[in-house]
């Protein structure tokens, strides 16, 4: 049994962890709207995510611009209060 666990071990699915968003970056022509999509369908996966290295790995991910500047000058607590609630109307301002 334990010759077959370590041969098939390799297709077993892999779990997503926070590695995934330190290796994320936003594309240099990519919406901000865009790049939040492609972020949250990633720390959805990641198990146990804590919120302050999410924070931390979306501040390193995005290109330089209103929305991180705005981050930077008030950092929120979590994701469901402050900045983050007002995300949509960096949309607009933002390619």
């Amino acid at each position: 049994m334990r010759r077959f666990v370590a041969q098939y071990a390799t297709s077993r699915p892999h779990h997503t962890t926070s590695a995934a968003l330190a290796n994320l970056r936003q594309n240099d022509d990519e919406y901000l709207r865009a790049f939040m999509e492609r972020f949250s369908n990633i720390s959805v996966r990641i198990r146990n995510l804590n919120p302050e290295v999410a924070l931390h790995a979306m501040l390193m991910a995005l290109k330089p611009g209103l929305f991180v500047d705005s981050l930077c000058r008030d950092t929120p607590s979590s994701f469901n209060t402050g900045k983050m609630v007002h995300i949509p109307k960096y949309f607009l301002l933002s390619k």
